[in-house]
């Protein structure tokens, strides 16, 4: 594998969030983007992809969250496929492999339906903090980014969004299903007590 393409990828990406820091980022800023690629290297760990795989998963971990950086949040997995089409053409001619990244973009837009384990391990590996003792924390960092970008913010409404989204919400991989299904559901519970 070319590590060496996986460094410039790292320091690309990195450049990217701190030259155009952007403080309504709360949530999906550069350190959710290295949690996203530090659970993707978990994940594909314990299923042994192979190294073209791995630089697939690592490239759309890196990218997936850019487009933030330069649209509304609505728009944003496109932008980031934009983003990472520009740089990786500039680094590699494979473009089965950029096509393949594009894919796993993409599929963490909702409503997911990712089509196989590559797309199950990035949407998973994006979502992972739904089932960890995390979830508070961040999910107070999604409100915030919320409030920055909107400017108001319902929270009892803001709560019953968050709870559909983790009733509509499933982990992909066998792996995540073991490791965070039950974590996930108290998270929920915790969530709907708190409106109740």
């Amino acid at each position: 594998m070319d590590n060496n393409l996986y460094k410039k990828i790292e320091h690309y990406v990195t450049g990217l969030f701190e030259t155009l820091e952007d403080n309504t980022l709360a949530y999906h800023n550069l350190k959710h983007t290295q949690s996203v690629v530090d659970r993707t290297k978990e994940i594909a760990g314990h299923y042994h992809v192979n190294e073209k795989e791995m630089l697939t998963l690592y490239a759309a971990a890196w990218f997936h969250d850019t487009g933030y950086l330069f649209t509304e949040p609505a728009k944003h997995e496109e932008m980031s496929v934009e983003v990472m089409r520009k740089f990786m053409l500039d680094h590699t001619n494979d473009n089965e492999l950029i096509d393949n990244i594009e894919q796993c973009i993409l599929v963490t837009k909702p409503p997911r339906n990712p089509v196989n384990l590559l797309q199950q391990i990035i949407c998973d590996a994006d979502t992972y903090n739904l089932g960890t003792k995390d979830f508070k924390a961040t999910n107070k960092r999604v409100m915030e980014e919320y409030k920055l970008k909107n400017g108001k913010l319902d929270k009892v409404e803001f709560n019953k969004n968050t709870i559909k989204l983790l009733e509509d919400h499933q982990f992909y991989t066998t792996y995540c299903k073991d490791l965070l299904s039950v974590t996930k559901e108290l998270n929920m519970k915790k969530l709907k007590k708190k409106l109740a």
